[in-house]
């Protein structure tokens, strides 16, 4: 067979798989969920991009494990929802969803890059939780960094509606072990993690912190890179 007549058989032994995977994975959830699938040659990342054009109210949720097929490595899933600019959810293989109620949110309150993010209103209408926004600081004397966070919490009332949202400056000297360690005691059902391609604290908030986090808590991560 051409190259063609070969490509195209491969898209459609995929499909077929896929329907049939997807037809006992429904079931088995027992929700309501209508699932459309769509198997074509070609980059991943350029095809979530036309989808996001036309819809922007949408976001990618894929497993935080590669799966030797899409992904080979976690670097490679990492790229994928940093070059994508969506919306991504990362979940841990196995994890059973729960609605998001308590989203954790690592951020640095120097930043005023909130208002970047306001077009995300879409998912904070789908859950209406409760935004628990927390920094690490390892000194005594917080009160620079507790007005910064009062600055930041006055735009972030208005950027994060209908979410809630509080703030919260915790001790310590590593920033991923303290999270992770406040994340697993108060039992939150995400963490949130925005990124800004111009952040000057970017440093801070590397993709890597997604993966960081996965690995030392198995709790799922919201992240949204912006070009």
């Amino acid at each position: 067979m051409g190259y063609d007549e070969t490509a195209n058989k491969e898209v459609t032994t995929i499909d077929s798989e896929l329907e049939n995977y997807l037809s006992r994975e429904t079931s088995r959830l027992n929700y309501p969920l209508k699932v459309e699938t769509v198997v074509k040659n070609g980059s991943l990342t350029d095809e979530i991009e036309l989808i996001i054009k036309e819809v922007p109210s949408c976001s990618v949720v894929t497993s935080s494990e590669p799966d030797k097929t899409i992904f080979e490595t976690k670097e490679e899933i990492y790229d994928f929802v940093k070059d994508s600019g969506a919306l991504c959810v990362l979940v841990p293989p196995g994890y059973e969803f729960r609605e998001y109620n308590k989203i954790l949110h690592p951020v640095d309150f120097s930043s005023n890059e909130l208002g970047k993010y306001s077009d995300l209103k879409f998912f904070f209408d789908a859950f209406d939780p409760m935004v628990n926004a927390v920094t690490v600081a390892a000194g005594e004397d917080n009160l620079e960094l507790e007005l910064k966070s009062n600055s930041w919490m006055n735009i972030a009332k208005d950027t994060l509606l209908p979410a809630k949202v509080k703030a919260n400056i915790l001790k310590g000297d590593d920033n991923v072990e303290t999270i992770a360690g406040y994340l697993m005691r108060n039992e939150h059902d995400l963490v949130m993690l925005f990124q800004h391609k111009k952040n000057l604290f970017r440093k801070n908030f590397k993709t890597a912190m997604v993966g960081e986090i996965i690995e030392k808590t198995n709790t799922p991560v919201l992240y949204f890179y912006r070009k």
